[in-house]
Order: structure tokens, then sequence, then C-alpha cells
């Protein structure tokens, strides 16, 4: 054998060698408290050095019974033409155009359709072949209905990343139109730079011409390149796999209606996860996987084993995504349109912030301090010590320029569009809707509104300090 033969083996040799010690680096026994590669009850043994039944026991962990089934709405059909909707004389806003046949009737199924973008600049889109859907739960019962646009090819949407999938939200119970954006405006400004914060930008939407509303052009919460950021490959072992699930109360129901749906059950609270991506592979392995690892970080969460429960999650990152939850106190903190990722061999952290229609007065009520209990989650984590004072000090830290970066965009975008949704606040008759606390409804004027919002969240910043300050 040649030397030159010996010298390609020998380097192929160091490149396989360093690979596979990469390899074990990332998923070998160092890094085994990010994975857990046995049970649940195996895992809570090796980390605690006692039985799970008996943890279980001495924490009464049990199961709720309530029938979340209920809470599922039917989205039924709507043809637009009726409406004649005034838009704003003066509106400076994109729009969007959606022509459909004209016998068309919107449901939870794809309609075939073009879509188009005017006015907004080199924005602009000339009209594309997609299909159009109803989106939502319980919004897409209302009148006013969110879409979802699925383009025949990927479309890139006011400078982002080329995708398919792209949703109209509409507002429909946010008497103010701002409650989503304010929010995903705190998420960005307070966790650090590169976390996916999901699109926002307001667009007249137009079928066969007929106005349907002001909407909001958003992202579909999905992994890419310009969302959030994970593989979608599969592997046979799911440890080494990227993983994004929603916690999603109507799970069950979906999967009784015969949807595909890959979802689990966590052992504990009748808390369901449907799995996002990968999207294509999964199997009862990959469930397993995720509940188990779920449970764990719950478990030793309530068992104040911080330092453990800090090698399974980002703290860091939960604890921004959880104060915005509870400064704006979202009515579904506890329930639904709560993402995660989970990157093979990476901690566990919240993936991106969504559907904060019903906050700032919503259906999550007065300003009346924290919610994080209402999410079983949420309340675990905030009952280890270590991990409240951390969260504690990031907010007593933040809280003047959150105070000053959320007044200010409160104040610069409802001017900004001013005419807009204060056109649309009257459009849809929305001031006699029960979304809101009664001090929010039936106001004569959409300055009106946006003052009451303003007093809610600095009531609700007060409101936080001081129960913060107890809690030290």
């Amino acid at each position: 054998m040649s030397n030159r033969i010996i010298a390609v083996l020998a380097a192929a040799a160091i490149v396989i060698m360093a690979v596979l010690a990469a390899d074990k680096d990332i998923y070998g026994e160092k890094e085994k408290a990010m994975d857990i590669r046995t049970s649940l009850e195996e895992a809570v043994h090796d980390i605690t050095g006692e039985e799970l039944d008996d943890i279980e026991e001495e924490l009464d962990l049990y199961r709720t019974e309530y029938d979340f089934s209920e809470d599922v709405h039917e989205a039924g059909t709507i043809n637009y033409d009726y409406l004649k909707k005034s838009p704003c004389e003066n509106s400076s806003l994109p729009r969007i155009d959606i022509r459909l046949d004209d016998d068309y009737l919107l449901s939870k199924e794809y309609s075939k359709c073009s879509v188009s973008l005017t006015g907004a600049g080199d924005n602009n889109i000339s009209p594309s072949s997609a299909q159009v859907r109803l989106r939502g739960n319980w919004s897409s019962k209302f009148e006013k209905k969110p879409l979802k646009i699925k383009f025949d090819s990927k479309v890139s949407m006011f400078g982002r990343n080329p995708e398919r999938s792209w949703t109209l939200i509409a507002n429909y119970m946010d008497n103010s139109q701002i409650h989503n954006y304010i929010s995903y405006d705190l998420y960005s400004f307070i966790t650090p730079p590169g976390q996916f914060v999901p699109l926002y930008v307001y667009v007249d939407v137009y079928i066969n011409d007929v106005y349907i509303g002001l909407y909001a052009l958003s992202d579909q919460i999905e992994t890419g390149k310009g969302r959030v950021a994970i593989s979608r490959r599969h592997d046979s072992v799911p440890y080494r796999n990227d993983y994004l699930i929603e916690q999603d109360f109507r799970l069950a129901k979906q999967e009784s209606e015969g949807e595909n749906v890959y979802w689990f059950w966590s052992r504990y609270n009748d808390i369901m996860f449907s799995v996002k991506s990968p999207e294509e592979g999964l199997c009862e392995q990959d469930l397993d996987y995720m509940r188990n690892y779920m449970d764990l970080v719950y478990v030793l969460a309530k068992l104040d084993r911080y330092e453990e429960v800090e090698k399974l999650i980002d703290v860091d990152a939960f604890i921004s995504y959880m104060m915005v939850q509870d400064i704006i106190r979202n009515a579904d903190i506890f329930k639904a349109s709560i993402f995660y990722v989970k990157p093979a061999g990476g901690r566990l952290a919240p993936a991106t912030i969504w559907d904060c229609d019903l906050t700032f007065g919503g259906l999550g009520g007065y300003p009346d301090g924290t919610v994080l209990e209402k999410n079983y989650l949420y309340e675990a984590l905030m009952g280890m010590p270590q991990f409240r004072q951390r969260y504690i000090d990031t907010f007593f830290e933040k809280k003047d320029e959150i105070k000053e970066r959320v007044l200010s965009e409160i104040d610069r975008v409802s001017e900004q569009y001013y005419e807009e949704f204060s056109n649309e606040y009257f459009n849809w008759e929305i001031t006699n809707t029960d979304f809101m606390i009664p001090e929010m409804n039936g106001l004569d004027s959409y300055a009106d509104q946006i003052d009451m919002m303003k007093w809610w969240f600095e009531t609700q910043m007060i409101n936080l300090e001081d129960q913060y300050s107890q809690m030290y």
C-alpha cells in the first residue's frame, strides 16, 4: 500500500473519529441530563434516587376531569359578497386582494384562488396562484373570520424569508386592534436578538373586490429558515430530532374527528401537546420521548431540583416569555397557542409568542397581577425559589424600560393608523361585544379605547410590582 493511500486513510480515520467524538459530545454521557433515553420512571430514579410512584404520592399529582372538547367551535362557511363594509377613505395600508370563484364558499377546506399585494412599494406581489381557507378555533365562529393563505410556490412577504403559508389575523375580539402587535413587540424587545417573532403588518383585505376589513398579515408558526429555525428531518432515534410542539386543549376533539394530528398527553393535569415538527416519520417513540421530557421538567420543578431543571430548559428564554404573558394577562396561557422547541442535544425553550388578542383587559380580565399559576408548568417553575428569584430580579431590572417601550408603542402605532383603526372600530360594531372588561365596552371613540388600554397596562404593572415584591 502506497504512502499516499495510507495518508488518505489516516486522514479519513481522523475525520471519522472527530465526528464520533462530536456526536458523543452532543449525545454522550456528559449530556445525559439533556435527553431522556429511558422511561420517565427510570430517568426520575437516576436523577433523584427516588421512585416516581412515591414522588407522585408525595406531591399529590393527579389528573383533572375537565372536558376541553366543549370549547371547540365549528367554523362554518361564509361568502362575503353581502357585507359591503366601508373601507377607510384615507387608508395608508397595503391592500391584499383575494380572487375566488363568484359563488365561492369559504370553509376550513382550502379553496383555489389568486392573491395579490399592492400599496406595499417594493414588496408588492402580482396575482399569484394560491389556496385560502378559514383558520382559528373560537375566532372562526364570528362573522369576521381569520384566514390562512397557502401559495403554490414560496413567496416573500415584506422582506421575510419566502414561505408558502401565511395568516391573516382578524382581531375581531380586540377593540384596539393592537393587542397582538404590542405583545409581539414587547417579546421582541426583551428577548435576545435572533429569536423568531411573528411578522405583524396591517393590511386592508378584499375578496372579489369586496372589502372585508382590516387584518394583520402574519407568519404561520412552523419550522423553516425564516421561522422557527430547526431541522425538519426525522431520525429514527428520538433524541436526535428537533421538535416543535404546541400546548393545545382542543386536540382530543380533533383526534376524535379523525384529523391527522400527532399529539400526546402529559401525565399530569390533562395537558395535551401536538407535535408540529418533524412532520414526516413521526412515531410512538417520538411522542413518548417528548411526553417523558415534558413530564420530567414538571416533576423536577415540583421537587425544587433547580440545577437539574436548568439542564433541561433554557431558563432565560422561559423567563422572558412568561414575563410577557404575565404583563398582558393572556387568557390563553393555560390551554392553547403555547409553542415550545426542543432541539436535538439542546434544552427546551419557548418557540415564540402567538395569539395575544385576549389581553390588556380581554378575557384575561382586570389588571389583577400574575396569571402564571394558571399554567401547570409555569406554576411549577415559579415554585422553585431560585427560578422565582431570577424571574423577579429580571422583572425589576427591566420594568422601567418595559413601561416606556409599551406606552410609546401604543401611542405610536395607534396614532399612525388612527383613521384605519377607528374605521374598523365601528365597522364591525365591536364596541358592543363582551370580550373586554365592562369599562372597555361601548366607548364613544377609538381614542377612548386606547386611553383605557394604557390605564389597564399601567395598573397591571403596579399590581405586578407589588405582588412580585411580596414573593421575594
